[in-house]
């Protein structure tokens, strides 16, 4: 399940729990439920401004980390990148220096008989 469709599923739960809760309240109850809807509507506005607020300088924090820590994975992109345009080359010039090794090998080895 996604996050997506299972946040989905559980806001369908919480309403279909609301719903069934004001069924069973009375007229007055009924009556009050928008002011009281308004007013914890404010009090969690009230407590997310308050948090924003204490925890600016954290989130300003967590922001630049944020941005170097893609400068450094940009930089590392780009110097896998440079590593490997250079492989081809490395690996011809291994395969060559092996070629070279084996001749002289095989020199030592005849010129020892």
């Amino acid at each position: 399940m996604s996050t997506g469709s299972f946040q989905s599923a559980k806001h369908e739960d919480e309403f279909k729990k609301y719903t069934a809760e004001l069924r069973n309240y009375g007229l007055e109850q009924l009556a009050s439920e928008p002011t009281q809807l308004e007013n914890d509507k404010r009090a969690i506005l009230d407590s997310t401004q308050d948090l924003a607020f204490k925890n600016y300088k954290t989130f300003i924090k967590t922001a630049e980390c944020s941005r170097e820590v893609c400068s450094d994975f940009s930089s590392v992109h780009d110097e896998v990148g440079k590593i490997q345009s250079e492989l081809p080359s490395l690996e011809t010039q291994c395969s060559s220096f092996m070629e070279v090794c084996k001749s002289i090998s095989l020199e030592r080895k005849l010129n020892s008989l």
